[in-house]
């Protein structure tokens, strides 16, 4: 996926593309190579200018770094995404409830 999203030149299926390999790199226990997939989504979706999409790429990394158990990177970024879902008017409950655990 990552390698058509990237020859069409559309961001838009290129950040998708890289979350979702973040997240089999993260499920296969490679936590370092998903933080850095999930970044890259989430420079993404900052060009983009899409600040929901961008605040699920930061919950993704706030995922990974609980795998690392860095408690407070984790919390800082359920936090940012949280600011950025309160500034779209989506403040979602998932991420209270992550944040809350």
């Amino acid at each position: 996926r990552l390698e058509v999203a990237r020859e069409l030149q559309d961001p838009r299926l290129e950040a998708p593309a890289l979350e979702h390999m973040g997240n089999c790199k993260r499920d296969c226990g490679d936590v370092p190579g998903a933080i850095a997939l999930h970044k890259q989504a989430r420079k993404v979706w900052r060009g983009l200018r899409d600040r929901a999409q961008e605040a699920h790429a930061l919950q993704l990394l706030a995922r990974d770094h609980e795998q690392a158990t860095d408690w407070a990177q984790a919390l800082e970024l359920y936090t940012e995404a949280l600011e950025l879902l309160r500034d779209t008017g989506k403040a979602q409950c998932d991420v209270l409830a992550h944040v809350c655990r």
